[in-house]
């Protein structure tokens, strides 16, 4: 932090800024009504924005979550079931996923992607796939 030598021309013009809110009365007012706004702002109206855009998209993710989870249940196959498995194999998570991504997109989620033939087989492409190389 930097701190300024006062000189006598700093200190007249800090004083005079003081001496001209000490004597005018609206200034003091004027200060208030301010300061009263800033309160006011900063202690209800962001916490109440922040609720409200918190809900909002809350209400989003809900209808989105439902969906997703009728493409999961479409991947659960009669084979599945009579094994008492509700949800299907790990195994066959990139086939899942490659599922719920296209419905993802049939929803408009993900309106910015070029529409294709196979929804399913351009997910899976896109998807990371963890090939690594020997060191031995």
């Amino acid at each position: 932090m930097r701190f300024e030598e006062q000189t006598p021309s700093n200190i007249e013009v800090e004083s005079r800024a003081r001496r001209a809110i000490e004597k005018h009365k609206s200034s003091h007012y004027l200060m208030l009504v301010v300061a009263s706004f800033m309160t006011v702002g900063d202690g209800i109206l962001t916490p109440a924005l922040s609720v409200l855009s918190a809900s909002s998209g809350l209400g989003r993710s809900l209808a989105d979550i439902s969906y997703q989870s009728e493409a999961l249940a479409e991947q659960v196959t009669k084979e599945n079931l009579d094994k008492s498995l509700i949800y299907p194999p790990f195994s066959n998570i990139r086939k899942i996923s490659g599922h719920i991504a296209a419905k993802a997109y049939e929803l408009g989620l993900a309106t910015r992607l070029p529409r294709c033939d196979n929804l399913v087989k351009y997910a899976e492409s896109c998807m990371y796939t963890p090939n690594y190389r020997s060191f031995r």
